[in-house]
């Protein structure tokens, strides 16, 4: 169960995180299975559309059930196929770039998604990941040898 104390320690791991790394000031969004926030953070200097960039990527990861950086990979190969998913998810907006992940538990059950953006995009997926394990969950990439409904890699 992603509840919100879990949702807290993984936007407090990256943040943290972000701060050794010492990268610019990072926006992180934490949402369940539906998509809808359940916790969020924008640190001071952040630009104005972060939040919505941060959301985006958690709402791709959940539309495909595979990273936002997948989805960008998949975008490129089927312009119209993502075109319709993204009418699929109505008002909310997919943003196809890298710092999306699902989070999962040991079984490989998707459980939300998060999203983090305001560094580099590696740096993004970088982060994502500290903060889904730190907090006791799983990445697609912890649990590929599951098979192929765990897609590790685009």
């Amino acid at each position: 169960m992603l509840t919100l104390e879990k949702s807290n320690a993984i936007i407090d791991a990256i943040l943290k995180k972000g701060r050794e790394m010492n990268v610019r000031p990072l926006c992180v969004v934490v949402s369940d299975i539906g998509a809808k926030i359940k916790s969020a953070q924008r640190e001071d200097g952040c630009s104005q559309a972060r939040i919505e960039m941060a959301l985006g990527k958690a709402v791709a990861s959940l539309a495909l059930g595979r990273s936002s950086a997948f989805v960008r990979e998949r975008q490129k190969q089927g312009p119209e196929f993502v075109a319709q998913v993204q009418e699929f998810v109505g008002e909310q907006k997919m943003f196809m770039i890298g710092g999306g992940e699902l989070i999962r538990d040991e079984e490989g059950n998707i459980l939300g998604a998060v999203g983090v953006t305001g560094a580099t995009e590696d740096e993004d997926e970088i982060l994502v990941a500290h903060g889904i394990r730190s907090a006791g969950y799983k990445t697609d990439q912890d649990l590929s040898h599951l098979g192929p409904s765990i897609r590790s890699r685009p």
